[in-house]
């Protein structure tokens, strides 16, 4: 089912949220002896402009057979955390955090692969892929939280990454 006005606002929905967390990423990643409570303050700050980016076509697509309905449990999860990393407790179990909060988005992910591959939507696949990959960083985050000022910003870059590919693949502007 393609409909322009829909894939539009979900093909940029998606390049939005993977544009900041590729960006909260990267700043991450150059800037590994920056202090812990300022890189959690960043992905938070990050986390609430996702929150509100999901809300939007959740609410704006309300009619449609194609509304993602993970987009307003994402969003109430990444204001969570993104409240979460702004305050003091964030710098301490950040890599924690950021482990649980991949693990949910990529359990989120799996119900959207399925609509998907129920829907025989073209290349219905890149979505497990990104969960896959999202699932082996949460592992290793959760696993081994000290790793986190190496590997955080590279997740973040490639959670950024898949979900911008997602975007173009899932929802093509035709």
């Amino acid at each position: 089912m393609y409909d322009p006005g829909i894939n539009k606002t979900i093909r940029w929905t998606l390049y939005t949220a993977g544009g900041i967390f590729a960006l909260v990423g990267i700043f991450a990643a150059l800037h590994p002896a920056f202090a812990i409570s300022a890189i959690s303050t960043l992905v938070g700050v990050g986390l609430l402009i996702s929150s509100a980016n999901h809300v939007v076509p959740y609410f704006s697509l309300k009619n449609s057979p194609l509304r993602p309905r993970w987009l307003l449990a994402s969003a109430v999860v990444d204001a969570i955390y993104g409240v979460v990393f702004v305050s003091p407790l964030g710098g301490k179990f950040f890599a924690t955090f950021v482990g649980l909060w991949i693990l949910f988005f990529a359990c989120a992910r799996v119900y959207m692969a399925y609509v998907n591959w129920v829907l025989r939507a073209s290349k219905w696949w890149t979505t497990p892929a990104c969960c896959v990959v999202m699932l082996i960083v949460a592992v290793f985050l959760l696993v081994n939280p000290n790793i986190w000022m190496i590997f955080t910003g590279a997740a973040l870059i490639g959670v950024g990454v898949l979900t911008i590919i997602e975007g173009r693949l899932l929802y093509p502007s035709r």
